[in-house]
């Protein structure tokens, strides 16, 4: 009994030593909140949607752009398939839900048009749009996520 009881206490230290060195335990998933993905969500109040995104944590900017018929002007810059809208801005990466589309975020940087200035918060007309967050890191922004959706006629 004692032979079978130390077999199987050596047997468990020889697991647990093997596993610390191959990781046999599961690994741990990623943080959402730094690799993605998150789940966007809008409701709409008026014709301005509000967004929320779970899990709930802090980014660094969010973008809506509107999807357009590629539209091509000679006069312009060519061919373009979509318009960016607003974007939000804040390199702190302290932008928590739910945000307004069209609103300025207090320490952010807002930027409504895209090769013209438009007016912040006009309401979103019929049509489809793309809504992105993310992230500022020390390379850039890293998209965390992004969802197409409809504006209400």
């Amino acid at each position: 009994m004692k032979t079978h009881l130390h077999t199987r206490i050596r047997l468990a230290i020889l697991q647990a030593v093997a596993c610390g060195a191959t990781a046999c335990a599961t690994e741990p998933e990623p943080d959402p909140c730094i690799y993605g993905p998150l789940e966007i969500s809008q409701q709409w109040s008026s014709a301005r949607p509000t967004f929320t995104w779970t899990p709930a944590c802090p980014v660094g900017g969010i973008r809506v752009m509107r999807d357009l018929l590629r539209r091509c002007d000679p006069n312009s810059m060519g061919c373009i398939s979509s318009l960016r809208l607003w974007t939000v801005t804040d390199t702190s990466n302290s932008i928590v839900p739910p945000v307004q589309y069209g609103d300025s975020l207090p320490g952010a940087i807002t930027i409504c048009g895209h090769f013209f200035p438009t007016p912040c918060g006009h309401e979103l007309t019929a049509g489809t749009y793309e809504v992105a967050v993310f992230r500022i890191s020390p390379t850039g922004a890293d998209l965390l996520g992004e969802k197409r959706f409809r504006a209400p006629t």
